[in-house]
C-alpha cells in the first residue's frame, strides 16, 4: 500500500466510509483520480487531487459554493480534507447526457436545452470574487487548451499528431476577434459526456 493509498483509507474511515466497496471511475484531463464506492447500496464519489498537482480541492471547493449560491446544484460535500486533497462527493449517478439521448433520442432537445440554460443563468451573474487569483484567460490561453487535441486525441484516432501551433494561432485570432467580451466564469468541459 502506498503512502497515498494509506491516506485515502484513513480518511474514508473518518468519513464513515472505510468499508465501502471502491472502484475506479474515469478520470479527466488533470491530475484528479475519481473513485465511486457503495457502502450497502449507498453511494459516494472519492476525489483525490494530490497537493502540488494544479488541481486544488480548495479552488474546487470555492466554485462548487459559488455555483451552489447562484441556485445550481454541484454535488454535494460529504467530507473533506482540503490540506491532503482529499473530498468524499455525493455520487450523480450514470445518467449522463448522452447515455440518456441514445437510449431515448426525444429527451436530446429538453436535455440540451436545460444545459443551455443553465449556462445562461451562470454567465448571467458576476464571476466568483474568490478565489483571487482565479485566472482571466485570454483568447491565445483558451487556444493554447485546444492543443490536447492534436497532442492526444489525434493521436488516439489516426496513430499521428499534427502541428499544434497553427491550429492554436488561427483559433486564438478567431477567439479574439469573435469571443473576447465581458469576462464570466466558464465551465470548461462543459458537454453531454460530462452533464
Amino acid at each position: 500500500m502506498t503512502q497515498r493509498d494509506a491516506e485515502k483509507q484513513a480518511f474514508l474511515q473518518a468519513a464513515g466510509w472505510g468499508a465501502a466497496r471502491r472502484m475506479h471511475l474515469a478520470g479527466d484531463a488533470s491530475a484528479r483520480r475519481y473513485e465511486r464506492l457503495d457502502r450497502g447500496g449507498d453511494a459516494a464519489v472519492l476525489m483525490d487531487a494530490p497537493p502540488g498537482c494544479g488541481d486544488d480541492a480548495a479552488d474546487f471547493l470555492r466554485i462548487a459554493d459559488h455555483l451552489a449560491g447562484l441556485g445550481l446544484s454541484p454535488p454535494a460535500v460529504l467530507h473533506a480534507d482540503v490540506p491532503r486533497g482529499l473530498v468524499l462527493l455525493e455520487d450523480l449517478g450514470d445518467g449522463l447526457v448522452n447515455t440518456l439521448v441514445a437510449a431515448d433520442p426525444g429527451r436530446e432537445r429538453p436535455l440540451l436545452t436545460l444545459a443551455a440554460e443553465v449556462l445562461l443563468h451562470l454567465q448571467s451573474a458576476p464571476p466568483p470574487i474568490q478565489p483571487p487569483d482565479l485566472p482571466d484567460l485570454s483568447a491565445a490561453d483558451w487556444a493554447a487548451t485546444t492543443a490536447i487535441a492534436a497532442e492526444v486525441y489525434a493521436r488516439a484516432v489516426t496513430g499521428t499528431a499534427p502541428e499544434a501551433a497553427p491550429i492554436t494561432v488561427a483559433l486564438a485570432a478567431a477567439l479574439a476577434a469573435h469571443a473576447d467580451g465581458p469576462r464570466v466564469l466558464i465551465l470548461r468541459d462543459y458537454f453531454g459526456g460530462n452533464l
